[in-house]
């Protein structure tokens, strides 16, 4: 017996034989089978290359990743080709018995099914449907135990609208959580209440995502002065050090630094020619308030050419010097 099971334009279910068709179970490969966990662990690995290379930005693509990964998983399972058949097939709970759809349909009064069989788990194939004259195999579908109770029960179970609700409100959820928990806080700074040590414990404030010391000297935007540590990141991060502190009459002591300045070294511009013929080096720099983390200012500079005081005769300018944090910053300062 032969007849079309599904509108060939909307795909939408339309009457069979048997009466009016209630629910439909598509054919798919199985979930443990090695192309899907093959895809899952390219996934994984990386996701775990983004955590270790990809530093503050790399926890945005975690995501992403983890949800390209699922969908390649579910894709290959859903829709790559099944055994023992053409094409994944389609079998259609109706009134009346069952239809089974490939390339032709080909349907079964519930007289003629005489039982439907979940396999053990690692043949070729998944389940059995034991009917005259031979059993038809399938490998696995979505919703398997529903068709098996539909089976049993000679009618179609309800499609379960609450629990996948449930679902799809428990994968928001949990969406939500992993941005709480593990993306918010890659861009949102650390409270401390504790004050450093020392002025170059000031040195945490130019990190990613930075951190605000809760007990740090207030800063108004009045006239000051407002002590400044400047953090000079010539090369990595884990280079930072204590350049200089602002203004340069005295060095202030921890409680009193209100700013902190962080000055990183531009690799991809550089500065005039000096007269030696070495390029002047370019800095960026952003001053945040020490309390709060927040950005004040950012400004662009370029080292003087010239020779640095403070090192041996005759060395070249390397860095910003003192003199000229405190002529290019020292309107933040006083």
């Amino acid at each position: 017996m032969q007849f079309p099971v599904r509108n060939p334009l909307t795909g939408a279910l339309v009457p069979t034989e048997f009466g009016e068709p209630r629910r439909s179970f598509r054919e798919r490969g199985p979930l443990a089978g090695w192309p899907a966990l093959t895809i899952g662990l390219i996934g994984v690995a990386a996701i775990f290359l983004v955590l270790i290379l990809g530093g503050r930005w790399g926890f945005l693509l975690v995501l992403p990743l983890a949800v390209v990964t699922a969908a390649g998983s579910l894709a290959w399972i859903r829709y790559a080709p099944v055994p023992g058949a053409a094409g994944r097939r389609l079998v259609v709970v109706a009134d009346g018995g069952l239809v089974v759809r490939g390339d032709t349909a080909t349907g079964y009064p519930w007289e003629a099914v005489r039982a439907f069989h979940r396999l053990p788990a690692g043949g070729r194939f998944g389940y059995v449907l034991v009917v005259d004259p031979a059993p038809v195999h399938f490998a696995h579908f979505d919703g398997g135990g529903a068709l098996l109770r539909s089976v049993a029960n000679r009618r179609a179970e309800p499609v379960p609208v609450a629990g996948r609700a449930a679902a799809g409100v428990a994968l928001l959820v949990a969406a939500g959580l992993f941005a709480w928990f593990l993306v918010v806080p890659r861009f949102r700074p650390e409270h401390r209440a504790q004050l450093p040590a020392g002025l170059s414990g000031f040195s945490v404030v130019c990190g990613s995502p930075g951190v605000a010391f809760t007990r740090a000297a207030p800063y108004s935007g009045a006239t000051g002065p407002h002590p400044m540590a400047v953090i000079d990141e010539t090369f990595t991060p884990l280079s930072r050090r204590l350049a200089t502190t602002l203004p340069t009459d005295r060095q202030p002591a921890v409680g009193e630094v209100q700013l902190v300045a962080c000055a990183r070294r531009d690799n991809l511009n550089q500065g005039p020619t000096c007269p030696d013929g070495f390029p002047a080096p370019r800095y960026d720099v952003t001053v945040y308030e020490a309390r709060t983390h927040r950005t004040l200012a950012r400004r662009a500079l370029t080292a003087d050419c010239g020779l640095d005081p403070r090192a041996e005769p005759g060395s070249l300018v390397f860095g910003i010097t003192t003199e000229q944090y405190a002529r290019e910053l020292g309107d933040l300062v006083h």
